[in-house]
This record gives C-alpha cells, sequence and structure tokens, in this order.
C-alpha cells in the first residue's frame, strides 16, 4: 500500500467506542451479528468485546492496521475479520448491528483510492448511492453501504461530522429515509479526534424499517468532549439571538464566490508582456490589514474568447500545455486537455467583485477586507449591499460578536482550520442596521475607515464597544468568550489577537 495515499482514517477515543457500543440493545446480544466495516485500529470491535458481544466482524483496508489488531485479538471466539474494501465487496451477510467511524475524505480525493478498485464514478453508478449529491464524502457512501446490508429492524450506530445538519438540502436524511429512521441524534462539541481533526462531529443511531418515521420524534442530546471526558451539556445553537435587534447578513448583502479560474499556477505570474495580465487577489496571506492594495495581488493571465491572444501568449499556452500532459498535473486540467476539449477554453470576463471580501478558510483570525477595485478568486465570499454604507459594513462584520458567532457556524478541519460555507455566512447574524442610532453609525462608519486606513486591531475593540449597547452579552465577556473558543479550536491557550 502506498505510504502516499490518504486513507482518510481518524481514531476513535475509548470513551466514545465505549458511549456508542453501550447505544445497541442488550436484548439477545450473545446471538447478534455486529460489523464493524472500518475498524482501524480496532476500538469498536474491543468495546464489543467487554459488552459481552461475541458474533463479531469486521473489514480494514490498511494492511499495517489489520496485521497488528489480528495478532493481538485474531484468535477471539466468533470473530471475523478482512483485509478488503468494504464498499465494493459482495458479501452475501446481513447484520443485526453496524457500529463505525468511516474515513474522511473529500469527494474530490475519492479518485485516490483507484489503487483499491475505489473511485468517484463507480460509487455513482451503484442504485444504492443515486440520492447522494456529487460532493459527498466518502463516509457517506459508507452509512448507506451498511444500511443496505443490516436486516430488518438491524441498528447502525454512526459516529461523522456534524455538517450534514446544516446542509440546507439535505441529500443525507433523504437517503436515510429510504431505509429507515434516526432514533437517536448525539452532538458532540470539542477536539473528540484530537487538535488537528474535525472538532464538531454528531452520533447518529439508526434503525432500519420500511415504516415512515417523522423526524421531531428524533431524540437528540448534546454532549461535549474534554479531558477524555464525555459530559451531557445544554443544546448547542448554532444560529444566535432571533431578537428585533438582529438580523441575518442576506437580509442586507448579496454574497457570492470570487471568480473560478479552472487553472493553476500556470496563468499566475507568466513571464510575459503587462498588456496581457489583470491584477487579482489570490490568498489573504498577500493582504495586509483591512483593504486590498496591488502589493496583494498576482499578475493572472486574462484572456477572452472574442479577442485573439499574441503569439507570445499563444506560445506560452502551447508550452505550458506540453508541460502538463508530461508531468500529468494538475489533474483536472490534465483531463481536461486529453479529452480533446481546447486548449484554453475558457474566458474570464469582467465579473464584478467590489465589496468586502472574506476567505472561507480561517486559521488564526478572521477578517473582511475591502476590495474596491480588483478580480478576486474563488477561495474568497465577496459580501456587497446597496442598503448599508460600505464602511459601516465592514464595521459590522469585524468585531468580536460577528467573529465569535462564525466560530461557533463553521466547521473544525485539520490544522485548526475553520471553514464557513456561502450558507453559514448569509444566516450570520448581525446587529439590525435600522435598530442602530444614527450617532453610533456615524461612529461605527468613521471606525470602519481607520481600521482600513491604519489596520490596527485597536478599532475592532472601539467597534465591539458600541455594539455592546445592541447585544445582550457585555463586551469583556464575548471578548473572553472568543478567546476560549478560538484557543481551543487552535489547541493553545492565548488571548484573542486580531
Amino acid at each position: 500500500m502506498s505510504k502516499d495515499i490518504d486513507l482518510g482514517q481518524v481514531f476513535t477515543p475509548k470513551v466514545i467506542s465505549d458511549f456508542m457500543v453501550n447505544l445497541f440493545s442488550d436484548i439477545d446480544k450473545n446471538n447478534k451479528v455486529v460489523l464493524d466495516p472500518c475498524f482501524g485500529e480496532g476500538i469498536f470491535i474491543k468495546s464489543l468485546i467487554n459488552k459481552g458481544f461475541t458474533k463479531i466482524r469486521g473489514y480494514e483496508i490498511d494492511t499495517n492496521l489489520y496485521r497488528v489488531f489480528t495478532k493481538e485479538y485474531g484468535d477471539f471466539k466468533d470473530l471475523k475479520t478482512f483485509n478488503t474494501d468494504f464498499l465494493f465487496n459482495n458479501n452475501d451477510d446481513y447484520y443485526d448491528c453496524v457500529v463505525m467511524n468511516p474515513p474522511y475524505i473529500r469527494h474530490e480525493k475519492i479518485d485516490d483510492l483507484s489503487q483499491f478498485g475505489i473511485t468517484k464514478d463507480k460509487l455513482r453508478r451503484l442504485k444504492i448511492f443515486e440520492d447522494l449529491a456529487s460532493s459527498s464524502n466518502i463516509y457517506m457512501y459508507f452509512i448507506l453501504k451498511a444500511l443496505s446490508i443490516l436486516k430488518d429492524n438491524g441498528e447502525l450506530v454512526v459516529i461523522m461530522p456534524d455538517t450534514w445538519i446544516k446542509n440546507q438540502h439535505n441529500y443525507f436524511l433523504k437517503s436515510i429515509k429510504k431505509h429507515g429512521f434516526i432514533k437517536h441524534m448525539y452532538f458532540i462539541r470539542g477536539s473528540v479526534f484530537g487538535k488537528d481533526a474535525l472538532v464538531s462531529v454528531s452520533i447518529l443511531k439508526i434503525i432500519k424499517t420500511s415504516n415512515n418515521y417523522d423526524l421531531t420524534e428524533t431524540k437528540i442530546e448534546h454532549f461535549e468532549y474534554e479531558n477524555n471526558k464525555l459530559l451531557q451539556i445544554e443544546k448547542i445553537d448554532y444560529n444566535d439571538p432571533g431578537d428585533q435587534n438582529h438580523c441575518s447578513l442576506e437580509d442586507f448583502t448579496f454574497i457570492r464566490r470570487g471568480i473560478t479560474t479552472g487553472y493553476n499556477s500556470f496563468f499566475f505570474n507568466a513571464p510575459l508582456d503587462g498588456k496581457s495580465y489583470r491584477n487579482m487577489v489570490v490568498s489573504p496571506k498577500n493582504i495586509v490589514g483591512f483593504k486590498t492594495t496591488y502589493k496583494s495581488t498576482s499578475k493572472f493571465l486574462y484572456l477572452s474568447k472574442t479577442s485573439k491572444a499574441s503569439s507570445e501568449v499563444s506560445e506560452y499556452l502551447e508550452i505550458s500545455k506540453d508541460e502538463i500532459l508530461k508531468i500529468k498535473k494538475p489533474k483536472t486540467i490534465y483531463d481536461y486537455i486529453v479529452k480533446g476539449r481546447d486548449w484554453p477554453d475558457f474566458s474570464i470576463f469582467d465579473k464584478n467583485c467590489i465589496g468586502i471580501i472574506f476567505n472561507y478558510m480561517v486559521r488564526d483570525n478572521m477578517r473582511f477586507i475591502l476590495n474596491n477595485k480588483f478580480l478576486v478568486r474563488d477561495n474568497f465570499y465577496i459580501i456587497s449591499s446597496n442598503r448599508i454604507d460600505s464602511y459601516l459594513l465592514l464595521a459590522l462584520l469585524n468585531n468580536y460578536y460577528t467573529y465569535y458567532r462564525l466560530e461557533l457556524r463553521g466547521k473544525s478541519y485539520g490544522g485548526a482550520m475553520l471553514k464557513l460555507q456561502k450558507y453559514d455566512l448569509a444566516k450570520l447574524k448581525i446587529i439590525n442596521p435600522n435598530m442602530i442610532n444614527e450617532e453610533d453609525k456615524t461612529d461605527l462608519v468613521n471606525y470602519g475607515k481607520d481600521l482600513v486606513k491604519t489596520s490596527s486591531t485597536n478599532f475592532i475593540d472601539k467597534i465591539s464597544r458600541i455594539l455592546e449597547k445592541y447585544e445582550e452579552t457585555k463586551f469583556y465577556e464575548i471578548k473572553q468568550n472568543l478567546s476560549n473558543i478560538k484557543s481551543q479550536r487552535l489547541g493553545k491557550d492565548d488571548n484573542y489577537e486580531s
């Protein structure tokens, strides 16, 4: 097995494993056949054994993990394990129970598993996956496959990211409804899989049945995982106050993604004359402060179908094409060329990128940045409004209250990164501009301008102090709350500094 392949492995703590196994019904457990389709280090199998289950089956694709586990447990009673892929296995067995922590592999990376016979195209051809969105991560495929091999009234207990509950389309629930119903949902806040993995997760207990069900009958509980302990807490609320002082960001703004170029570094800073370029903001790392400048941008090779490329540009494109075909990277462009499409067959129009931009992946500090003139790449959201002064909007976004709410709404990823979808921004609660008195509006506009001019984070303090009048949480409390939640995500203990 190649060491370069990401198998999406994150390992379950024992306290979580024991909790999940305890969700199974105790009735006739000695005769129940239980499956873990991706057993990894075998933590669930160990919990099952300790709970008194004896008829246990397991799949594990990682040969090294498989050898280590079976060396210790291979002779246990009625335990049968297989060092092979679960998704395309045609075993005709059906199970009373399934427990699992499926791999976390984004849909763009599924084809990396091709040496195991797993590709996105092959998965999409199977009928059991027909309701899944093409952007579904691989854990969704594991869940539906597991449901398909459960006996009637069988039980599936699975731990997974909680992003599905925030998905406004919810293909997942549609798929589940074909097989059964969710009996229990447990939302867990905290670094369940360590500081460098997903933070906010859910555990589902699903019963396979042909009967109709009502999601409102599902039992929902909330927990926090900290110091290897699982403690029940009050509801985790991803939506902030609904009082008259607040509104959703989408009520006053229009939010869109930046420009999708479809191309990589060949089209940035190419050794060509200046006439072929447009300035594009590519990365937040290049932006100092709260406003884009020419220093923030890269030169993007700007082509249009309505204009003919110069001989110098045409020659450069052919050289780039030959290089891509030679090294077969980047894969998306290589496949594009191999399929015989014109090179290059695209154009970038004068898309309006003016507004306040925000990078959807955050690590250390959030910033909403004013952009008045440049193209912006699609790793940014562009927020604009013809109903609010741009500096007032900048102030309503750059403050501790907004940062804290975004920490709550975002999805934590590896490397302590926080990802925010367009939907998260659209539903973000901000102070309703109509509820702010004119004196405070003037101060907020001026502080927004000062923030752009000086980049001094002292103005974030000043903005937050004004907004305190319209919030239920005090200034020092929200600043401390932000520091705490950010430190938990980053895995360090420090005060908030913008």
